[in-house]
């Protein structure tokens, strides 16, 4: 038998049989507009075989005659070739990094000179500067695909809705849109301090709901108690060919199930490009009280409809607005009077916004005063639009230059149109700039997009425009 001891101390040698396997790659989900639930194929392995490290069972070969001289164990013809093959890999590697980091430069110095060119898109880490030729659009700043690793898409639409269970805990949504225009909310649980996200459409498509938002979709949403349920919940958008579109969720929970109602599906109602929209119940009465939704139609004249028959609009065609303004929609104490309570839709016209008292069966409209305070730039996102007590409200707009502006009604004068003083707010985040959209809700809770993200403020009723940060706001879907 062979005398194996001089090759007790030597390392095996085992050749990976999948070295040269590509590596697994993620394909980033997208809406295959089936109509049907969509499954997701688990990911593939090449797992290596069980066996690869069993030892050899069979016989050693017999030894005859007197054994070459070797080194290190080895015949020497072996080990001169080995001592070949490994100086000719070693070469090789260096050749290979030299090579690499010579190409590495070159195309960082190829980047900079593309980027400095002036045929060149120039998108900074910050923000880009998008313009239109339009006369009714203006430039608006708009945080680059790469600000921040972001999952937010850079014009997405927000908003907020809140609601106390009967343990007295608050439930948080804010809703936006992400890079695969899917519609996302992001849930704040009081109790466990956290947030937690979920696909909106993918619980819509799982149940047969297959439709399309349209990029930059506005988003309104509305919660209440009735007399039939503690909790109910509607958000509305815009999908293609820019039909309004209204969906339920039927449990509080977290993995409640999303469904889409009436509109949208089997009632149509149709808002003019780019138009916003803005929803409105108020908390309590009856299962059946109205929803009222404002928007523009096709002609960009004001018009709302409510949930009694989404289809009866009415045009609010003699009262001018700005093309794409933003809305809002708030209740109204007339004259401090809480008893005396009215809708109030706000708006722009002409860079100056403006707001209709409404009586809440809608038969009468009363047009409030000129202005309730100038806007430097047209908003093209929908306001922010908040009762702060029992009879005083704040409205705030971002502007297209990036700035967040807030104006607040201390019965019986409106405020002068002011930035608010974002307290504890991250270096980064000034209140004169990156801000894309802004949200709010009743439990005197902000949330802004700002440079691709979503942050979260507070504020007392006795302050409204000193807003305390609270955190950002978790928009990734888990997995």
């Amino acid at each position: 038998m062979l005398n194996t001891a001089s090759f007790t101390n030597l390392p095996e040698v085992y050749i990976d049989p999948h070295a040269n396997a590509p590596q697994v790659l993620y394909i980033e989900h997208r809406n295959n507009h089936t109509g049907s639930p969509e499954s997701y194929p688990e990911a593939l392995y090449a797992p290596k075989p069980d066996d690869f490290r069993t030892n050899y069972t069979g016989r050693d070969a017999p030894f005859v005659g007197k054994p070459d001289r070797g080194i290190c164990g080895l015949k020497r013809r072996v080990f001169f070739i080995l001592v070949a093959v490994s100086a000719f890999l070693v070469i090789g590697a260096i050749v290979g990094g030299v090579a690499g980091v010579t190409l590495t430069k070159k195309t960082s110095s190829s980047d900079s000179k593309s980027s400095s060119s002036p045929n060149a898109t120039t998108i900074s880490t910050a923000t880009a500067t998008i313009s239109s030729s339009s006369s009714t659009a203006s430039t608006t700043n708009i945080p680059s695909a790469t600000s921040n690793n972001t999952s937010v898409l850079p014009k997405s639409g927000i908003a907020s809705v809140n609601w106390t269970d009967t343990a007295g805990l608050s439930h948080y949504y804010v809703f936006h849109q992400n890079r695969s225009n899917d519609l996302i909310a992001s849930i704040w649980d009081s109790q466990g301090q956290t947030w937690e996200t979920v696909s909106v459409s993918a619980s819509l498509r799982e149940w047969g709901f297959d439709f399309d938002l349209v990029e930059g979709t506005p988003i309104s949403a509305v919660a209440w108690s009735d007399d039939e349920a503690e909790w109910n919940i509607r958000v509305y958008a815009v999908r293609t060919g820019n039909y309004l579109v209204e969906l339920k969720k039927n449990l509080a929970d977290i993995d409640g199930r999303w469904v889409q109602k009436a509109l949208g599906s089997s009632q149509w109602v149709k808002t003019a490009e780019g138009s916003n929209i803005a929803a409105w119940r108020p908390n309590g009465g009856e299962h059946d009280d109205p929803i009222v939704l404002l928007y523009q139609n096709e002609d960009q004249h004001l018009a709302y409809s409510t949930s009694e028959d989404w289809t009866d609009t009415q045009s609010l065609a003699s009262i001018p607005v700005t093309n794409s303004s933003g809305l809002a929609i708030s209740s109204f104490a007339m004259n401090g009077n809480t008893s005396d309570i009215a809708w109030g839709f706000y708006f722009d016209c002409d860079n100056t916004m403006r707001r209709i008292l409404v009586e809440p069966d809608l038969s009468t409209l009363t047009i409030g005063p000129n202005g309730l305070g100038d806007m430097s730039s047209s908003s093209k996102t929908n306001f922010a639009a908040i009762r702060v007590d029992e009879v005083d409200v704040i409205v705030a707009d971002t502007h297209n230059d990036g700035r967040v502006v807030a104006r607040w009604l201390n019965q019986p004068l409106w405020s002068t149109p002011t930035s608010p003083t974002l307290k504890g707010s991250p270096d980064d985040i000034k209140v004169s700039e990156g801000f894309t959209g802004i949200a709010g809700n009743s439990e005197l809770r902000m949330y802004g997009i700002v440079n691709g993200e979503i942050h979260e403020w507070s504020f007392v009723s006795n302050e409204p425009m000193e807003w305390n940060y609270e955190g950002q706001v978790k928009t990734a879907l888990d997995g």
